[in-house]
């Protein structure tokens, strides 16, 4: 390895929280490695909230200033405007731009809530941007993928916790046309149904996907949404 650049790997209890990150000395870049970014706004569906209803707040992090754009990493330190009218991430006394770090409990993983807020009132919302797991700790299983609005999902087996579906930056999910990310998540099925549920580490480069599946996967005139148990997965290969 060169001098010129450092890897760490920051390990929890061998699964959650396992990422690498990568920085190059005195030139201001660093990278989170093999995690996926993802990102969900309250009231998307009845999975975002849930999972948003668990999130607790949380004085910032290193972790959390990858989630946001460096000129914004000062407003993870700033007050929202309900809070305070005159804060730096307020906008004319009633609008905010602020951010708020928080953490999934069940996971340790680090969230940052946005807030936009218009000057008027009339547009509000909040978006939580978080990073997915390296998979469930080991010994644990998944009981059902989810196939929702906007994201993919895992239920964990044993608490029934939801957890967004592992992946890396370089590969996300997608279903309903003929592009790469339904291949992809046809290759995490077919992982998830050789181990059982018991692997659910973002997935590696694979073959091409049972031609059932994929047929399924990228069918526009379907409707996919809705939970699937390991054994209905199963179901859609032949």
């Amino acid at each position: 390895m060169s001098d010129l650049y450092e890897s760490y790997v920051f390990d929890r209890s061998r699964g959650w929280m396992s990422l690498d990150i990568y920085y190059e000395p005195g030139l201001n870049v660093a990278l989170l490695h093999h995690t996926g970014h993802v990102s969900v706004k309250q009231g998307d569906s009845r999975y975002a909230d849930t999972w948003i209803d668990r999130l607790q707040d949380c004085k910032p992090i290193a972790l959390h200033t990858f989630l946001v754009e460096d000129e914004k990493i000062p407003a993870l330190f700033q007050p929202c405007v309900y809070d305070d009218r005159d804060s730096p991430s307020a906008v004319g006394g009633s609008g905010c731009l602020c951010r708020k770090s928080m953490t999934d409990p069940i996971t340790g993983l680090p969230v940052v809530r946005e807030h936009y807020r218009t000057v008027s009132g009339n547009i509000e919302s909040w978006t939580y941007k978080t990073i997915t797991s390296r998979g469930l700790p080991e010994g644990r299983t998944v009981r059902s993928l989810i196939v929702d609005k906007h994201q993919f999902w895992m239920r964990d087996d044993e608490s029934g916790e939801l957890h967004f579906l592992p992946r890396t930056d370089s590969s996300g999910y997608g279903i309903g046309y003929g592009g790469g990310g339904p291949y992809t998540l046809c290759q995490m099925i077919e992982q998830l149904v050789e181990s059982d549920g018991a692997n659910s580490t973002p997935v590696r480069w694979r073959d091409k996907p049972n031609g059932a599946l994929a047929a399924w996967a990228r069918n526009d005139e379907i409707s996919h949404q809705g939970e699937y148990t390991i054994k209905e997965l199963r179901s859609l290969i032949r």
